[in-house]
């Protein structure tokens, strides 16, 4: 086989210059995990965030007239509530 290489004329390939790939940068630290309940209480706030926004979206969506109301009749309190 060896002898086949050398007639077609097949070379050792080079080693690698591993000097480029070298990593320059300093470690990520790492996190502390959360526990138990405080996980648990971030998914159930996630939950209870989407389903009252479909909620809204379905209210709105339901009756417009009412919701357009609502909003221009509460429009002090809600910016106060954004700001």
């Amino acid at each position: 086989m060896i002898n086949l290489k050398k007639a077609l004329g097949f070379r050792e390939q080079p080693m690698h210059n591993t000097e480029d790939a070298r990593v320059t940068g300093g470690a990520e630290p790492k996190r502390v995990p959360s526990r138990k309940g405080v996980v648990w209480l971030k998914k159930v706030v996630k939950l209870t965030a989407k389903i009252s926004l479909r909620r809204l979206v379905c209210w709105i969506l339901r009756d417009p007239h009412q919701a357009w109301d609502y909003f221009f009749s509460n429009v002090k309190m809600i910016l106060e509530f954004i700001s």
